[in-house]
């Protein structure tokens, strides 16, 4: 569990927050070293090899969508292994609950 910093509001904290998950197709053989060099960018907060269209799938954080943005773009893409990524944003929730 994160904790917030002191002196802000849950709320603010949630404010600042981003999150995506990026679904990755790897070269053939590859997945193995693309999780290893995933885990090692600052900003992914975890990579796991999965089965189905893609081959890995990695959560990325951020204070913004730009420096989420900026971590898609020229750290992972150009980890060697990846052939495709497709950057999924997370919906964000309505203030500490979710959207009713």
């Amino acid at each position: 569990m994160k904790r917030r910093p002191e002196g802000t509001r849950a709320k603010e904290v949630i404010a600042m927050s981003e999150k995506a998950f990026v679904l990755i197709e790897a070269e053939v053989g590859k997945s193995h070293e693309v999780v290893a060099a995933l885990k090692e960018i600052e900003g992914v907060t975890t990579a796991d090899r999965v089965t189905g269209p893609y081959d890995v799938i990695a959560v990325v954080e951020g204070q913004s969508l730009i420096e989420i943005g900026s971590i898609v773009s020229y750290k992972i893409r150009r980890v060697p292994g990846v052939y495709r990524i497709v950057p999924c944003l997370a919906g964000k929730e309505e203030e500490e609950g979710l959207a009713k």
